[in-house]
């Protein structure tokens, strides 16, 4: 029961080393200085014909926070995949006792983004009806 306890701690610490080094390693070579520059001029010319001068920041921030969150993600993923396996390699109740409760954690967090992305969804949902009387008022004219 030791052992395993330590197998999983080292798994989930190299899952979590993997979640966080890997996307940076690969996207190294990706994008190189000129390249972001480019990018970065692009779009900024386009967001000022749109916009008419929007600032740039906010988006690069959404975009850090959604690559922030598909790592967090990708790692519970990766735990969830790895304490099962392990969990039926040893034939162990406790790590599959652990594996559950690493899947209500990844179901907690996929709700949470379900959440936030319905929220910002209604975010941009205008009403157009703000202007209409609640209750409108009727008027029966008779003619004789």
């Amino acid at each position: 029961m030791k052992e395993a306890a330590i197998i999983l701690i080292i798994f989930g610490i190299a899952g979590a080393w993997a979640a966080f080094l890997l996307p940076s390693v690969f996207s190294f070579r990706r994008s190189s200085p000129v390249d972001s520059a480019r990018e970065f001029e692009r779009l900024a010319a386009r967001l000022n014909t749109v916009g008419g001068g929007t600032s740039i920041e906010p988006m690069l921030t959404r975009q850090r926070v959604m690559v922030r969150r598909r790592r967090a993600l990708f790692a519970l993923i990766g735990l969830a995949v790895v304490t099962l396996v392990v969990a039926i390699a040893r034939h162990s109740t406790v790590l599959l006792g652990v594996h559950l409760a690493v899947d209500a954690v990844l179901a907690w967090f996929v709700s949470m983004l379900i959440q936030l992305r319905q929220r910002r969804a209604a975010e941009f949902v205008v009403d157009v009806r703000e202007d209409e009387p609640a209750d409108p008022q009727v008027r029966i004219v008779a003619s004789s």
